[in-house]
């Protein structure tokens, strides 16, 4: 039991430090965004919102039953499809290596089961 709530608290820190970095590296994209032709630049900026509101009403409560979300996944993807239209211009890597580090932080945050089937934050 001690070695079940001593990792539950170190993964509940990981998690809590991981989330953070995952809302920073969000909001770079979202500054980032702002070197992007409009068009382009709309969309990566409501993706983001898009992505955020899923993470908080619906895999933050699902983390706590050692699960996740897959709901965040589908704007995710939508930046990379908006990404792929801006190849080869200068705002190009900047996004692509926010969108990395997101997804990154992201994974971090999310509960992996422990090797005897009990999960973890």
């Amino acid at each position: 039991m001690a070695f079940v709530l001593v990792t539950s608290n170190g993964s509940y820190g990981k998690a809590e430090v991981a989330s953070r970095g995952e809302a920073r590296v969000l909001d770079q994209l979202v500054e980032t965004a702002e070197y992007a032709p409009e068009l382009q630049r709309g969309r990566i900026q409501a993706d983001a919102i898009f992505y955020a509101r899923p993470v908080r009403t619906q895999e933050w409560p699902a983390m706590a039953d050692g699960k996740g979300s897959a709901v965040p996944s589908v704007w995710s993807t939508d930046f990379r499809q908006t990404f792929r239209i801006l190849e080869g211009k200068p705002v190009f890597c900047m996004l692509i290596a926010a969108d990395n580090k997101c997804s990154d932080e992201r994974e971090e945050r999310l509960p992996r089961p422990l090797p005897c089937g009990i999960a973890s934050g």
